[in-house]
């Protein structure tokens, strides 16, 4: 009888039933093994990456704190900049219909979120008093706000936080060389940063699509050169070259194209498209670029697919592409998918300093976009860009608040993220040291799978792959909500928020040991739950009344008990 690869109640167990088939369906240890090298390099690439843009601040949050310095020097304060507003009422004169005809008259209103106007900025002639417009402030209550429209749009351009802004971003993107270093070294060493960020992402993109069967092993053996210079199987003959992809007149800033030959010059053999982080198949080849351009375009006729994509197209291109992209798809025949246009040039630099300038003038210019500095305000370009966001239903600070998460696609690396959580809750929380330990634990698991379906000795002859890692080893088995289960920390790291009782959160706050927790009751299953600080879709578990003062949350000990307690 052969020996079972796990005890049956150890923690290896859970994880080799959660693995995801495509990991160990293939049978092949070897490309395992090179995957998780490449996860491991991605996840240092992503860290040093971080250690770059952690510099800059959310562009909603800076701008607040700008105004609200400011508007404090000017002895003005204004609370909740989210939730007041400044109404504005112009008078628009319009010519006559006909000749002798009387001019016509049309009135102008708008209300905009105090925090999005900072933003947009305003035009010199907003500070001068003018008989054609009217403007107020509201507070989130509603009330009038003792603030003149003059002198908050006055205020607004002297905060001018798209200057501000685009200051900060070029001081962490092209910064200034150290005392005695070689001119241009540290810009150079943050482009090395982002091209090598490039280049993991590729790498573990690209071997995830042949464990997963979407790319076949011929295509892979001819990528290869593109992301390592000494693959560890030898690369095959041919061609490989990258395009950039233009849909609509738009650049898909991000999107890789590479086209392959089975020889150089010789005929097109297929066409490898990268879309990072694609829900569905992020790496495919198609037989040629009609058939790129068609299953793009079918995708694209889905609002979910749209909404994601919108990723690639830099923000001063948004409304134009969503616009065009609306018209071509509502002028498509029924059945047949929209015209979208595509074209491909060829890149005149290597693939990663070209996807490394791409993804930086994209930052820099997206920032512009978003919060306009004063010197550069085009009052004209600004109302109608605002206009075309409402027609499209785009809420500015909801793209301002998102800026710094795009900009960071790789603050964590998505695939690790992805692998994980179907082994582990709270991954994205946890220490890097940690999540690595962890990751390699899973692989490990998955290693002795492998090689157990292979080797016909039984289990004993493959143990060898699994290291214990004592974090792992101390984390425990949870089932969520929906019945999932998984293996969770149980010190709950990323659920601890900063909170003071002077605080006004109107919710019920769980004290353990000096931190503070967001508690919520759940009607569903009639319990009480603690809530993630930032995700709203984490694990909630469980918090427990002990009969008295005391209370625990489900992964305690029952000795903790009365050191915990609520308060509101």
């Amino acid at each position: 009888m052969t020996e079972p690869l796990f005890p049956a109640e150890s923690i290896d167990t859970l994880i080799a039933r959660r693995l995801p088939a495509w990991l160990v369906a293939h049978g092949n240890v070897d490309w395992l093994l090179a995957l998780r090298r490449s996860l491991h390099a991605q996840e240092e690439a992503t860290h040093s990456l971080h250690r770059i843009l952690q510099a800059i601040p959310a562009l909603d949050e800076f701008a607040a704190t700008r105004l609200n310095q400011v508007l404090n020097r000017a002895d003005l304060t204004i609370r909740d900049l989210r939730r007041s507003h400044v109404g504005i009422e112009r008078t628009v004169t319009l010519p006559p219909m006909a000749p002798g005809w009387p001019i016509r008259r049309h009135m102008q209103r708008s209300s905009t979120p105090l925090l999005a106007a900072v933003l947009h900025n305003f035009h010199i002639v907003d500070t001068r008093p003018s008989p054609s417009r009217r403007g107020w402030l509201l507070d989130a209550k509603g009330e009038h706000v003792p603030v003149g429209y003059e002198v908050f749009a006055g205020r607004c351009r002297e905060a001018d936080v798209g200057g501000r802004y685009q200051a900060i971003l070029r001081q962490c993107l092209a910064p200034d060389d150290a005392p005695g270093a070689a001119p241009g070294s540290a810009k150079a060493a943050v482009h090395r940063c982002f091209e090598e960020n490039a280049r993991a992402d590729l790498e573990v993109a690209v071997r995830c699509a042949l464990l997963k069967g979407d790319l076949d092993e011929n295509s892979y053996r001819l990528l290869l050169p593109c992301f390592t210079a000494l693959p560890t199987v030898p690369a095959a003959p041919g061609e490989v070259a990258p395009r950039q992809l233009y849909l609509l007149g738009k650049c898909a800033r991000g999107v890789v194209t590479l086209e392959l030959r089975p020889a150089v010059g010789a005929d097109l053999q297929g066409v490898c498209v990268w879309v990072p982080n694609d829900p569905q198949s992020p790496v495919r080849v198609y037989r040629s670029w009609e058939e790129v351009f068609r299953a793009l375009a079918r995708r694209l006729t889905t609002a979910p697919y749209r909404r994601f994509f919108s990723r690639f197209i830099s923000e001063r291109d948004r409304v134009g592409f969503q616009q065009l992209l609306e018209e071509r798809r509502e002028a498509s025949a029924a059945h047949q998918v929209p015209e979208l246009d595509g074209r491909h040039l060829a890149i005149d630099t290597s693939l990663f300093s070209h996807l490394r300038g791409l993804q930086i003038d994209k930052l820099l210019d997206d920032a512009h976009v978003l919060a306009v500095p004063t010197a550069d305000l085009d009052e004209q370009e600004r109302d109608a860009r605002l206009h075309a966001y409402r027609e499209l239903g785009l809420n500015l600070l909801n793209l301002a608040g998102m800026f710094v998460p795009v900009l960071g696609e790789g603050l964590l690396a998505y695939t690790a993220v992805e692998l994980a959580g179907e082994v582990y809750e709270g991954y994205q929380d946890w220490r890097i040291g940690d999540r690595q330990g962890a990751m390699d634990h899973v692989f490990g698991v998955a290693q002795t799978v492998v090689a157990g379906a292979l080797i016909a000795t039984g289990a004993s002859a493959v143990r060898h792959y699994l290291q214990r890692v004592p974090f792992v080893d101390a984390l425990q088995p949870m089932r969520d909500q929906a019945g999932k289960a998984g293996l969770v920390a149980a010190h709950l790291p990323g659920y601890s928020i900063d909170w003071s009782p002077g605080d006004d959160l109107h919710e019920w706050v769980w004290h353990l040991d000096g931190a503070m927790y967001r508690v919520s009751e759940d009607p569903v299953h009639g319990s009480t739950r603690i809530r993630h600080a930032s995700r709203g879709e984490a694990w909630q578990p469980r918090l427990e009344s002990n009969g008295g003062d005391g209370w625990r949350h489900e992964l305690e000990r029952p000795g903790d008990w009365q050191t915990r307690h609520l308060s509101k």
